[in-house]
């Protein structure tokens, strides 16, 4: 299966995967990852596999966190891989374009698939750089299929919530596992231009 097939059969399945030009790119990976929690979701039983197209390198997003950020995710990131190598640790998602939030906030809405957001372009700290979010998943052993069991979440979150992040899993009107951010970061200061202060 080539990169252009796999673009075709998430734009028929409702994932925007951007033009169908067999060019890799974040919006291909992007809509992917999307797919493969909607099937988890729906399908929580069965073993979804990752074509192999999809094995990009992920320095990009981690360049994107603002530094302290960075900085916190490194120390779990190795305390997790050293206690867990079974399920390795890797960044989804840390900066989004507005753009790409209008896309997928038009999913489950005026595009097919499952609501994935309440959040408009602009209306997410993803959408400001340096990044102070990032989502996350789980490789099962090698590197060709996804975990995203609520269990890893929530035993993740106990190694990263004490370096002072917020998780998204403890939020009561949105419940965003796999989303960890700077505490009481808001889209609305980012907007508006006020620096967020780490303590």
């Amino acid at each position: 299966m080539t990169i252009k097939d796999i673009q075709q059969r998430l734009k028929d399945i409702g994932f925007d995967p951007g033009p169908i030009d067999g060019l890799w790119g974040p919006r291909t990976a992007n809509a992917i990852l999307l797919a493969l929690d909607s099937i988890q979701i729906q399908y929580k039983d069965q073993e979804v596999v990752i074509p192999s197209e999809i094995n990009e390198p992920l320095t990009q997003r981690e360049k994107d966190l603002h530094p302290e950020l960075l900085r916190r995710w490194l120390q779990a990131k190795n305390t997790w891989n050293k206690a867990r190598p079974d399920r390795e640790i890797f960044i989804t998602c840390s900066y989004r374009s507005p753009e790409e939030q209008n896309n997928l906030y038009a999913q489950g809405r005026t595009k097919s698939g499952s609501i994935v957001t309440n959040a408009r372009g602009g209306q997410s700290i993803h959408n400001y750089k340096p990044a102070l979010a990032l989502d996350v998943a789980f490789y099962m052993p090698g590197k060709k299929t996804l975990d995203w069991s609520n269990k890893l979440f929530e035993d993740f979150a106990k190694v990263f919530k004490p370096l002072g992040i917020e998780w998204g899993g403890d939020w009561k009107s949105f419940i965003d596992r796999p989303h960890f951010q700077a505490p009481g970061a808001k889209w609305q200061d980012l907007q508006s231009g006020k620096k967020y202060v780490w303590n």
